[in-house]
């Protein structure tokens, strides 16, 4: 048996005992595993596993720890490639991210309490000067209400109203933060989502992610509403600045699909040209309207959401636009993304009917492939 023989052998048995959760052993295996190839992609990646007690990166995912700083998943990062590289990050960023929504909930609840508290208790604008006298002598609290006799009086008319107005705006962020929750579904706009085409039925939103500070959600299609290449004919040096799919989405798209106060409410979103993150960004583009890119689409999570269903429309050949099923019952079409991919400069990033993301890309002048708009909506 040859040594890489060996190696692959000594990997898979390295996995089915982190699978089984029997850490003790794999540790033994990944040490031998060490001394063969300390420099191995899934040796490091192994490593992290096994220091966390994980028996898979989806269990990562899962729970509310940040592992970015462990010094195992450091090494892995200077040695995976892709696609297991993109997982890595992903798993380690969404367990990250869980603990600011579990805060973020749990300082919602205190909201929430702070409020009903409030709501409780009987509060009086106190106007009759007899009780201002007798209420003058005694401290208030930071509310500006005043204890007198088993009963609360705000000492001025303005800090009722003042305290109403803060209690109903809190009341609707809290609202608002609960209704725009990763994964929730919304309505907003219409487009055509029968085989005629001649209907305008809401479009369906997958929320993202949600911005607390700047009150914006992030959002995508739940279903593919229409298949288009992502640019009508190759060109030497690809990019989103030009391509046909942004033209359509602003334009079209965007005209058909949203009324003048749903525009209004739709945030201007800073894209780069090419969509090749951290490499090429050169030209900027401000759009209404766009396609995820890589990072932005793994926030969905793992495989599974992010397989589309599409819609009659979209599913319905139109020309030599047609949009192809694959597996799943033939059920799952395949959907753009915005970055430019590796196979060449004409190629473009797509998940796959498995909700695989495929680095790789295609070409751009694909016809068979389905469109997922995505928005940043302005939501206080």
């Amino acid at each position: 048996m040859t040594n890489q023989e060996t190696l692959e052998k000594l990997l898979k048995k390295a996995e089915i005992e982190i699978l089984s959760a029997d850490y003790e052993k794999a540790a033994t295996t990944v040490e031998i595993i060490a001394d063969l190839d300390i420099q191995n992609p899934q040796l490091w990646l192994f490593k992290f596993l096994i220091d966390i007690k994980a028996p898979s990166l989806e269990e990562v995912a899962k729970r509310e720890q940040d592992y970015s700083k462990n010094s195992y998943y450091q090494m892995s990062l200077r040695f995976l490639s892709e696609p297991l590289l993109s997982q890595a990050k992903q798993a380690v960023e969404t367990s990250k991210t869980a603990i600011s929504t579990k805060q973020n909930f749990e300082n919602i609840q205190s909201i929430k309490d702070f409020i009903n508290r409030l709501q409780q208790k009987n509060k009086y604008a106190v106007s009759d000067q007899t009780i201002i006298n007798q209420l003058n002598p005694l401290s208030a609290d930071e509310y500006g209400i005043v204890s007198f006799n088993d009963l609360q009086y705000f000492r001025y008319q303005e800090q009722a109203n003042t305290l109403y107005y803060e209690l109903n705006h809190i009341t609707n962020l809290v609202k608002t933060s609960l209704k725009f929750q990763p994964r929730r579904i919304i309505e907003f706009g219409n487009y055509p989502q029968t085989v005629s085409g001649y209907d305008q039925t809401p479009i369906k939103w997958v929320v993202v992610s949600f911005n607390h500070e700047t009150m914006k959600a992030l959002l995508v299609s739940l279903k593919v509403l229409d298949c288009l290449p992502y640019n009508t004919h190759r060109i030497k040096d690809l990019s989103w600045s030009t391509s046909s799919i942004r033209g359509w989405l602003n334009d079209n798209f965007y005209k058909v699909a949203f009324t003048q106060e749903q525009k209004d409410k739709i945030a201007v979103y800073r894209t780069f040209g090419n969509g090749v993150e951290g490499k090429n960004d050169v030209l900027q583009t401000l759009d209404k309207v766009f396609l995820l890119n890589i990072s932005e689409a793994m926030l969905l999570g793992a495989n599974p959401n992010l397989v589309a269903a599409p819609t009659e429309y979209a599913a319905a050949s139109r020309g030599e636009n047609s949009l192809y099923m694959y597996g799943f019952g033939n059920q799952a079409p395949r959907w753009w993304l915005r970055n430019r991919g590796k196979g060449g400069k004409n190629c473009v990033v797509f998940v796959k009917e498995r909700g695989d993301i495929y680095t790789q890309g295609h070409d751009a002048d694909e016809k068979h492939f389905g469109v997922r708009p995505a928005i940043w909506l302005n939501v206080e």
